[in-house]
């Protein structure tokens, strides 16, 4: 075979070569390209940190661009709220000006003038509470002008920080960015300069696992109540699974029987019941991330072909699909500070539609899943791809639903993640 050719296959399987994990451990060896033998297992160890590493890079890259943006947005609310205290600060010190040019011109009223140019016990109580009425009024006038000239005086301090902010995230946003490239270009090199038998090694694992995730989520929602399902899927839907006639429904939705397999006859079943278009809520979630399952795995957002047997995801490219977002939208630490304040470490109490965040790789939010209830979770990650798996499968951060108030915490670590 040409060697264009080969590379071009090699870019089709890129995404194969980078999530078959540790499944070819047993595998022979291969021939590398300077003529040595070297073992598959160690040959996955190598792509796989590549992979990590390229996806480590995308997730940086995510995560400052989203801090960028609502640093440029906190910039505009600044420079509005500086100009409407300013023009406040100059009604206040108009009116404070007047109050000092009376009590030049007139003095002000003591309480012997009071008290000798009225005409009755009634009328004395009457002008010494105008009096101070007025002195408080000036009171306040004073203190409202002290209260806006702090007020300003943070604004503008608030608004260089955030300024110097943005300056250092542009920067950081350049360099993430260039590191990105540079890791997947790295990965992409690997892949292209491996052999043929290898390609072809590394694309046969990547398809059984892709039927034994869809085969253990098939499994699993087999389990569920019919009831349960139909909510779901719809009863077409729920009458496949059930019966286990999954791909008899797959090949009357798509015309013929192209015998793909459990994961494309799962993604075919479970999207003809999903819910299209933007999200509205935890139900349309929960109906988008099933029509994923059976996908592949990607280091970056996501790739949806609408066949699950050719598309890929990370783990927040699930999450970005099922919000009907665009892929690279979100990072496990963005979406960690969208559920803010909704945050719990109790697992317990977590709601089907929350999002899940698991530590990974020495950062403290590194990988997202979406609960699905019953103690489960539907992911991606590299040795399986998007599949139902136990919620406590990997050490569990805490999960909540989207729309808490910011997180203070700050999750940003540079160590390695899903």
């Amino acid at each position: 075979m040409h060697k264009s050719s080969r590379l071009n296959r090699g870019r089709l399987v890129v995404t194969a070569a980078l999530s078959f994990g540790l499944a070819l451990s047993q595998a022979p060896v291969a021939l590398a390209d300077d003529g040595s033998t070297k073992d598959i297992k160690k040959l996955t160890d190598e792509i796989t940190q590549l992979y990590i590493e390229a996806e480590q890079s995308q997730y940086d890259l995510i995560t400052v661009q989203q801090r960028l943006g609502k640093t440029e947005e906190l910039i505009g609310e600044l420079d509005a709220k500086i100009e409407e205290t300013d023009q406040k600060l100059k009604v206040a010190k108009e009116e404070l000006s007047k109050f000092v040019s009376n009590d030049y011109k007139q003095g002000t009223a003591s309480i012997l003038d009071i008290i000798l140019n009225s005409r009755s016990f009634e009328d004395f109580v009457s002008r010494l509470v105008y009096a101070n009425k007025v002195a408080q009024h000036q009171s306040e006038t004073i203190s409202t002008v002290d209260n806006l000239y702090a007020e300003l005086t943070q604004h503008k301090s608030d608004l260089e920080k955030a300024k110097s902010d943005q300056e250092q995230y542009i920067a950081e946003e350049q360099q993430r960015s260039a590191a990105a490239q540079q890791a997947d270009s790295v990965a992409q090199a690997f892949i292209q300069q491996l052999p043929e038998d290898v390609v072809m090694q590394l694309a046969s694992a990547d398809a059984e696992q892709r039927e034994a995730a869809a085969a253990a989520s098939l499994q699993i929602l087999s389990s569920m109540d019919k009831g349960q399902l139909e909510a779901a899927f719809g009863s077409e839907a729920a009458e496949a699974i059930s019966s286990g006639n999954i791909s008899a429904m797959a090949s009357s939705d798509s015309g013929s029987d192209s015998g793909s397999g459990t994961a494309a006859a799962l993604g075919s079943v479970l999207s003809s019941g999903s819910t299209s278009g933007s999200y509205s809520g935890a139900s349309d979630l929960l109906s988008r991330v099933y029509s994923l399952l059976g996908s592949g795995y990607q280091w970056s957002g996501y790739n949806y072909t609408g066949d699950n047997s050719t598309s890929s995801f990370t783990c927040s490219g699930v999450v970005d699909y099922g919000l009907g977002r665009d892929s690279r939208s979100s990072s496990p630490e963005t979406l960690y500070q969208e559920v803010g304040s909704n945050i719990t470490t109790d697992v317990n109490s977590l709601q089907a539609g929350d999002l899940v965040f698991y530590s990974y790789g020495g950062r403290e939010v590194g990988h997202v899943g979406v609960y699905v209830g019953d103690g489960q979770v539907i992911d991606s990650i590299p040795n399986g791809g998007v599949a139902v798996r136990d919620v406590n499968y990997m050490n569990v951060v805490g999960g909540g639903s989207l729309g808490g108030s910011s997180s203070s915490s700050d999750s940003s670590s540079s160590s390695s993640s899903y």
